[in-house]
């Protein structure tokens, strides 16, 4: 992978690139943005028949920006955040490391295995500088999160949870009855039902812990495209890519046969279904949110409406949950609307090196004090060569 990612790189600086360039996880696309060779979305967008500004979600276009310049955009994003009780929240609502750390008769993301859980903390964090060109690792914060790490299990040793439904219920239930302190959440839709199911109480939407300033919840761009600086097409290019941004959404008539095997589309009962994500734009958002707390139902041959309960598994038990209400739906529509910081473009290159420099750490050879040390200057190091 690093093998294609310097080939990639490569053409890119040669200048052999297409007029739309989809930005693959992993990609160090702020060192692209740095060397010019993308085009100002901003620029283009507003003069085409395209999508303009105003049609995207101020909070989405804030995340994407670049010093007042829109480099790159995102077809749909998840939202990555966490609930906790509010008990273990300070008065800002944030989850401090230390917090965590002072309860030993609790776990925090159980399940999460050491690598992802590391990760995870360098996503939520200010550990990367990378417009000012500068990375922080050698800090309190960052080796309290590695002390955390140590606790999970290797990555492929933890249980596999659908061969053992005790330790699964066990898993399950664990914020409800107050041994988890942290419930992780990635979604892209507002399908909160299993959320609910397992937070079963009053809860806050908080960060990731840390004692280092950390954004509360990110976007997670599942798709990110940007157009080439040197591409002579750039408002074709951005009025194509408008037409995937207005197709993020499926709109569907519920339908049902009728005796005869004829199928009926039931008119003004539609199915709203998003692609990869929350959409971008501000009304196919809207949309989802209306339609969020619909009862669940179809039709039988005679076009009559059957309404169902909507039930969830928890570990061996089925639980049947309660229609959404209007507070639950916006409460997560602001935190997704609220959301105004981007997951880091932490290229593989970052992840090996962090991940490479951990497993001594992790293996007892070295401190914790040797692991952040070594990473601050492997990271510096190549921040400075390729930035």
């Amino acid at each position: 992978a690093t093998g294609s990612l310097t080939k990639f790189n490569n053409e890119l600086l040669a200048g052999n690139v297409p007029d739309i360039l989809i930005i693959e996880e992993g990609m160090p696309y702020d060192s692209y943005v740095n060397k010019g060779l993308f085009t100002d979305l901003y620029g283009i967008m507003d003069q085409s028949g395209g999508v303009k500004r105003g049609d995207i979600l101020p909070n989405v276009l804030t995340a994407m920006e670049d010093d007042g310049k829109l480099m790159f955009m995102c077809t749909a994003f998840n939202i990555l955040t966490c609930g906790a009780d509010p008990a273990f929240v300070d008065g800002d609502g944030y989850l401090k490391m230390s917090t965590v750390q002072a309860q030993s008769d609790k776990t925090v993301a159980d399940g999460m295995d050491r690598e992802t859980f590391l990760m995870y903390g360098v996503y939520f964090s200010n550990f990367f500088d990378l417009k000012n060109k500068k990375c922080d690792f050698d800090n309190p914060a960052f080796k309290a999160l590695l002390e955390e790490s140590k606790k999970h299990p290797q990555m492929g040793s933890e249980p596999d949870w659908m061969d053992d439904p005790e330790a699964n219920n066990d898993r399950e239930q664990a914020f409800m009855n107050g041994k988890e302190m942290l419930y992780f959440i990635n979604k892209g839709d507002f399908d909160l039902y299993y959320d609910k199911a397992h937070l079963g109480k009053s809860f806050t939407y908080t960060n990731f812990p840390s004692d280092a300033p950390t954004a509360k919840s990110l976007i997670a761009p599942t798709t990110l495209f940007a157009i080439s600086e040197k591409s002579n097409k750039k408002t074709a290019a951005w009025e194509f890519m408008s037409t995937v941004l207005k197709g993020m959404i499926e709109v569907e008539p519920y339908s049902y046969w009728d005796e005869n095997n004829v199928k009926h589309n039931v008119e003004g009962d539609n199915r709203y279904n998003a692609w990869n994500g929350f959409p971008v734009l501000t009304a196919d958002f809207d949309m989802l949110k209306s339609h969020a707390g619909d009862a669940y139902h179809y039709y039988d041959e005679t076009g009559k409406a059957i309404y169902e309960d909507k039930t969830i598994w928890l570990g061996e038990s089925e639980v049947k949950m309660d229609l959404l209400n209007e507070q639950e739906i916006n409460d997560w529509a602001n935190m997704v609307t609220g959301t105004t910081t981007t997951v880091p473009s932490v290229s593989e290159i970052y992840e090996t090196i962090i991940k490479d420099e951990v497993q001594n750490y992790w293996a007892g050879t070295s401190s914790v004090d040797q692991a952040a040390s070594m990473i601050q200057s492997r990271v510096s190091l190549y921040i400075s060569e390729h930035y």
